[in-house]
């Protein structure tokens, strides 16, 4: 992920930025490039570096270069992480042509938000300002929602379940 933009912190003393509550993760190229490719290795790099639900996921992922922005929303690649005819054994930074067509026919580009810069400037800061901004607080519960249900789940069962008095063999049979 080449960058990350995140809620602030509330508290004073801490200046960081807090990685638990991405609003959006990006590649970026400094040279026209296709689309697709950089969603490719972005998404690559997704697989690779958060296969363990170490963080929930932002509303949208993204990619640019000099001449262009776009947006997905990260539900909408959810299908790309459990597609077997993805090559998952290539690096990020060597792409091929077919994972490329293979992402060209998962995601469509009406799920795609792009925007020229220049042309599109005042679009680009509107779909920021809706988009991508925190909540009221970044101390308040977060929100599920499509793009982070797995991962709140996934946190719920390995942090939470363990420490519920339920038979859920019985329940598993009762309600599959």
């Amino acid at each position: 992920i080449d960058f990350c933009v995140s809620v602030r912190t509330r508290d004073a003393r801490q200046m960081t930025f807090v990685p638990e509550n991405p609003l959006l993760w990006a590649e970026a190229k400094n040279h026209p490039t296709d689309i697709y490719r950089m969603l490719a290795q972005l998404i690559l790099t997704i697989r690779s570096e958060t296969t363990h639900f170490d963080f929930a996921p932002p509303r949208f992922i993204g990619c640019f270069d000099n001449e262009k922005i776009a947006f997905i929303e990260y539900h909408c690649v959810l299908p790309v992480f459990n597609f077997n005819d993805f090559n998952w054994t290539q690096t990020p930074s060597s792409v091929d042509d077919k994972t490329v067509d293979t992402l060209r026919r998962i995601l469509p580009i009406e799920k795609i938000f792009v925007f020229r810069f220049g042309e599109d400037n005042p679009e680009i800061k509107n779909f920021i300002r809706k988009n991508l901004v925190s909540g009221q607080s970044a101390d308040l519960a977060m929100q599920i929602d499509k793009n982070n249900f797995i991962f709140v789940y996934q946190k719920w069962r390995s942090d939470v379940m363990p420490y519920i008095d339920a038979p859920w063999d019985v329940l598993k049979k009762k309600y599959a």
